[in-house]
């Protein structure tokens, strides 16, 4: 009997020079040593999104990834510690401008003068720009370059990709049981106490609970023709996080991508669109009559003159100008740390913080990301799932200042993996059948001759 985590040993596959091969697959020891890891990396993707959850001054999820990857550093796992150059460019920006800004730091009088302007101050300290940095990249290549190491088969990046929505609809959980009164995760976790009612469950603030929520959609869409039970379980908890979050842009987004992804995917049931629709009105009209505090029903849709929008924008449009001032400023290496959640969206803090330089990198970056999908394996509904799970962290970034977080590059390094180590066929059916790594046969006889048919 296949195990539920991958096909059988003797489907393993291990890498080869500049290809693939198939493995014999070892003995069972060697199955569970290969195993763990894919485990470890579920964990990691799981809570990537409870950023309100630390353990020694570390997030949770920064444990499980630093636990896997010593283990690929000592060899555990077949793949290839190996990641495409658009990620090694766009990573090596990152790095780029932390060391620029931190050997030839901005102005320490025009730091002085934005602080006044800027209510998201950012470490401004002499190594605060490195240490950012080297977190940033955690998320953005070590969760990738882990990805490509141990995940070999389909149904283990699957196992990752449900992990990964299925924390982000505990976070939605969490978030109701404290609406209703029967935790109070929110006094402990969440920087900000109270946020007009708003909660964050367990994240560090309701906009990340709500984004993490949003973006989680779509892969949680086609999940639904593997697991339509857990799937819906996990839909209908996203929409309580995403209403009780009070996040604007996640609302807006979740309902494009609500819409996108139900376009865009192949041989959606009937019964599986009637279920997302339902559930999606049935959590939001009936959230507002469920959750009320003293004054009355809490409504969380806040786009009218009375629900505090108005003051929101205008403090958004001041940081914005303020990070036009610090790209400005600085336009070639950016001002580094003190700019990098400022803004309000991720545009402007990446040319203030970072300035063209990292621009051009994660420009880079996210073309070979999307790029990801003309590889045969990617064209999927598994592959456009999770790129459009990006393209909403990229639509709802630009009101929102979401950057650096771990769940945000979990999606991407997902695509990298499954592109990189060639995890399916473009004739296969992907989605209902486990299909081994396809080696590389190139030849000079033409494209067509590529990959094994």
């Amino acid at each position: 009997m296949q195990s539920p985590l991958g096909p059988p040993e003797t489907e393993r596959f291990v890498s080869s020079g500049g290809g693939v091969r198939f493995g014999d697959g070892g003995n069972a020891a060697a199955g569970r040593r290969f195993r763990v890891p894919v485990l470890l990396l579920t964990l990691a993707a799981l809570t990537s999104s409870w950023s309100g959850l630390t353990v020694a001054g570390f997030q949770l999820v920064d444990w499980f990834i630093a636990v896997s990857l010593v283990a690929a550093l000592l060899g555990v796992g077949k793949g290839r510690l190996f990641l495409p150059t658009y990620v090694v460019v766009g990573s090596a920006a990152i790095l780029a401008v932390a060391l620029l800004v931190t050997v030839s730091p901005p102005d320490p009088g025009y730091l002085a003068g934005r602080g006044s302007v800027d209510s998201f101050k950012g470490d401004a300290s002499e190594y605060a720009s490195l240490l950012a940095g080297l977190k940033w990249l955690v998320a953005a290549a070590i969760i990738p370059l882990l990805c490509c190491r141990f995940l070999q088969t389909r149904r283990e990046a699957w196992l990752v990709a449900t992990g990964w929505v299925t924390g982000a609809a505990i976070s939605g959980g969490a978030a109701l049981t404290d609406a209703l009164g029967i935790t109070d995760l929110q006094v402990g976790l969440s920087a900000e106490q109270s946020l007009s009612g708003r909660e964050s469950g367990l994240a560090s603030h309701p906009n990340i609970l709500g984004i993490a929520a949003a973006v989680a959609i779509p892969v949680t869409i086609a999940l639904l023709r593997r697991r339509l039970l857990l799937a819906v379980v996990i839909l209908v908890l996203l929409s309580v996080g995403i209403y009780l979050s009070g996040s604007r842009g996640s609302q807006v987004g979740a309902l494009t991508l609500f819409l996108l992804t139900v376009v865009s995917q192949q041989r959606i049931q009937a019964r599986s669109v009637l279920a997302i629709g339902g559930v999606a009105l049935a959590a939001w009209s009936l959230l507002p009559r469920l959750v009320s505090s003293s004054n009355g029903p809490r409504d969380l849709l806040r786009y009218g003159e009375d629900s505090g929008a108005f003051e929101s924008d205008s403090g958004r449009r001041l940081l914005a100008a303020q990070s036009i001032h610090d790209f400005g400023a600085s336009p070639i290496w950016g001002i580094g740390n003190p700019a990098l959640k400022s803004g309000h969206s991720i545009y402007l803090q990446v040319l203030g913080s970072g300035g063209v330089l990292l621009a051009l990198g994660l420009c880079i970056y996210l073309v070979g990301v999307f790029r990801a999908d003309t590889i045969p394996g990617v064209g999927d509904n598994f592959g456009r799932a999770l790129k459009l799970s990006v393209l909403g962290w990229l639509m709802i970034g630009a009101v929102e200042n979401a950057l650096t977080d771990r769940f945000l590059y979990v999606p991407a390094a997902l695509l990298i993996a499954v592109s990189m180590n060639r995890l399916g066929s473009p004739t296969s059916n992907l989605e209902n059948s486990e299909v081994p790594a396809q080696p590389d046969t190139r030849s000079t006889r033409g494209p067509r001759s590529r990959y094994r048919r």
